[in-house]
């Protein structure tokens, strides 16, 4: 579990960096609101107001992408969050994909 917990904070790393490489300010959520709510990020505008919040996924299988519906808890999954996107990191194609999580569900 820790080798799996420490590629996923790679992942958010590399999130918040490609964020602001953008000009984008990208606030890292609370424990609370991570485990929660399943957000890693808030995304704001240059008027500091909330334009997103994130679920960064990383170390993805190529050409392919597991959905949680039901965590390990037996609570919602990731899909069911609360965050508005979805970021998968895809190394093979060079960064991000970022998808509304309303169309994947």
């Amino acid at each position: 579990m820790n080798k799996s917990f420490g590629r996923g904070r790679r992942s958010e790393f590399r999130f918040l960096e490609a964020m602001r490489s953008r000009g984008l300010e990208c606030v890292k959520s609370s424990r609370s609101d991570d485990i929660k709510k399943h957000i890693d990020f808030y995304i704001m505008n240059d008027d500091g107001e909330l334009i997103a919040t994130v679920d960064v996924k990383g170390e993805n299988q190529l050409n392919e992408i597991w959905v949680e519906m039901k965590n390990v808890r037996g609570d919602k999954g990731w899909l069911y969050g609360d965050a508005t996107i979805i970021a998968f990191e895809m190394p093979e194609l060079g960064g991000f994909v970022c998808v509304l999580t309303k169309h994947l569900r």
